[in-house]
């Protein structure tokens, strides 16, 4: 869950948000200090303070949901057919998959952790295409709260090599501030080898 972003906002709020025993003090919500993680950023993705002057509104919008990707390259290489994928769910989870038993490619981190199954809603994606052809939608930003996926496929017949590849740029932002908080560059191939 986010925090507000304006009015009221206390100690029993950033304690709901990112835990906490009391007795609560106010400096115990540095970022990076074992209870708001390192890095962390308000809803308008302002650092939340890790040393110094901290005060309870640095906090608005703020959330212990941490958003991130990495780039990645997936293949898969099949006969007559070859597919690879990637996906983002809203439960948090961004996987890659190469469909055939010749190049098993697993990648299953989180996009965001700690993230509960329905605030997905929270967060939208948007992929825009930097080369070749890719399935999904592009250039559009999607909500979260339902799984996105990206597909290349090839096929060949008998006697036949065919590659198809593209590669596009993944961005992850919060809906209600359009605030981004991540981007990674994701390549997905495809290798039909049927000579």
């Amino acid at each position: 869950m986010t925090l507000q972003t304006s009015g009221n906002i206390s100690l029993t709020d950033l304690q709901g948000e990112f835990g906490g025993t009391p007795p609560l003090n106010l400096t115990d919500y540095y970022a990076g200090g074992g209870l708001v993680p390192a890095g962390a950023t308000d809803g308008s993705g302002n650092p939340i303070p890790s040393s110094g002057t901290i005060k309870l509104t640095d906090f608005y919008g703020a959330s212990n949901i941490t958003i991130s990707l990495s780039d990645h390259s997936i293949t898969d290489v099949g006969q007559s057919y070859a597919e690879s994928g990637f996906s983002l769910t809203n439960s948090g989870e961004a996987t890659g998959y190469a469909l055939t038993s010749n190049n098993n490619y697993s990648y299953s981190p989180e996009w965001a952790s700690d993230q509960p199954n329905t605030a997905g809603a929270d967060y939208e994606c948007r992929a825009t295409l930097q080369s070749g052809t890719i399935s999904g939608t592009m250039d559009t930003w999607l909500l979260l709260s339902t799984t996105r996926q990206w597909i290349v496929t090839a096929s060949a017949s008998s006697g036949q090599i065919n590659n198809n590849s593209g590669s596009f740029l993944l961005e992850i932002r919060d809906a209600s501030t359009q605030t981004v908080l991540t981007s990674a560059t994701i390549s997905l191939s495809a290798l039909a080898d049927n000579s």
